[in-house]
């Protein structure tokens, strides 16, 4: 298994476990919630169409409101996401993101250019173009604290080459790197 497909699992079970969350209350709070539980689905756009339509059914119940407001909570503060409550926002956490697992592995930002948001289901891909001179002995380090940091970070289109063409102590690495955030 590559690292890509333990994020998607690890992703896939966080979206599993928030379907779980938001359609056992829905479902004991009102017989109308009980027809939408049919229809929910582990994409997060359809997860906030949903919660609108339970905002509506629990407006005149106590214990309804109660529990979407708990929902709210949970779906808006999921780790594995970027801050930020639009792309740009995105962007700029994804950039601090970026810059302290590379400065605390010695690294220094060249260039960094922000590649237009995708909309992927109910989520906003993210992504910055970066070029960065690192050690080479802290390159594996460097990598490691990418692929375990939160929230998830993805590297696409990743090119390493030595700094001046012969000093092997030092390597400038082009890559992109992504994050995910909530559609706004």
């Amino acid at each position: 298994m590559n690292p890509n497909q333990g994020h998607i699992l690890l992703r896939a079970a966080a979206l599993a476990i928030l379907f779980i969350v938001i359609a056992i209350p829905v479902y004991l709070c009102t017989t109308l919630a009980a027809s939408f539980a049919d229809s929910v689905s582990a994409d997060a756009e359809g997860t906030q169409q949903q919660i609108q339509q339970y905002t509506i059914v629990a407006q005149g119940s106590a214990i309804a409101e109660a529990n979407l407001r708990r929902i709210k909570q949970v779906y808006g503060s999921l780790p594995y996401l970027l801050t930020g409550r639009s792309p740009a926002a995105a962007q700029a956490s994804l950039q601090d993101e970026v810059k302290a697992v590379l400065e605390q592995n010695g690294g220094a930002i060249s260039s960094a250019e922000a590649v237009p948001p995708e909309r992927q289901g109910g989520l906003e891909r993210v992504s910055i173009r970066y070029s960065m001179s690192i050690p080479a002995n802290n390159f594996p380090a460097f990598m490691a604290a990418l692929e375990a940091h939160m929230p998830y970070l993805f590297a696409d289109d990743l090119k390493v080459t030595t700094a001046d063409g012969s000093n092997a102590s030092s390597l400038t690495v082009e890559v992109n790197l992504a994050g995910y955030c909530r559609a706004g």
